[in-house]
């Protein structure tokens, strides 16, 4: 799926080097489900089944410029002018 391709390759280039190790396991972890769940949980369509996989999630949504209740648009370029949250910040446990 290209714009799922689009996200995560964003969310590298902007925030995957800041990941802690409990972070990198989440994503590791979030890696492993079907396309289209992460497609619908990244997409904010629904959230993930358990608080970890819904942390890294959230953590993936700040960091490419999702904010709550935003849906992807088909061009994942950053908005100019709109703050970027680096994941290091993310972490709420």
């Amino acid at each position: 799926m290209k714009e799922l391709d689009l996200l995560l390759e964003r969310f590298l280039e902007q925030g995957f080097e800041n990941l802690s190790a409990d972070q990198l396991t989440r994503f590791e972890a979030l890696l492993a489900s079907p396309d289209q769940d992460l497609v619908d949980w990244i997409g904010g369509g629904t959230r993930p089944p358990s608080a970890d996989l819904a942390d890294i999630v959230r953590c993936i949504r700040l960091n490419v410029g999702l904010a709550a209740g935003e849906t992807p648009s088909h061009d994942p370029a950053p908005t100019p002018g709109r703050i970027r949250i680096p994941v290091r910040n993310c972490d709420s446990r």
